[in-house]
């Protein structure tokens, strides 16, 4: 699977996210690999619900309440 691709407004907007959270700078460089390890790691953990699964969740919520 290619890399994505991390336009220079998002790279700086992730740095400066960066900086508010944890109050260092990081060059871009390290915000690329950093950005596309945070990627990476959203793309393999989330997916999307599917129809027959909401309604199983709805049913037992259903049966719960």
């Amino acid at each position: 699977m290619p890399r994505p691709i991390i336009s220079d407004e998002k790279l700086e907007a992730f740095q400066a996210l960066w900086r508010r959270h944890f109050g260092k700078e990081i060059d871009r460089e390290s915000a690329y690999e950093l950005g596309i390890k945070l990627i990476e790691m959203m793309r393999l953990i989330y997916h999307p619900i599917t129809d027959d699964e909401q309604k199983a969740v709805e049913l037992r919520q259903h049966d719960i309440g």
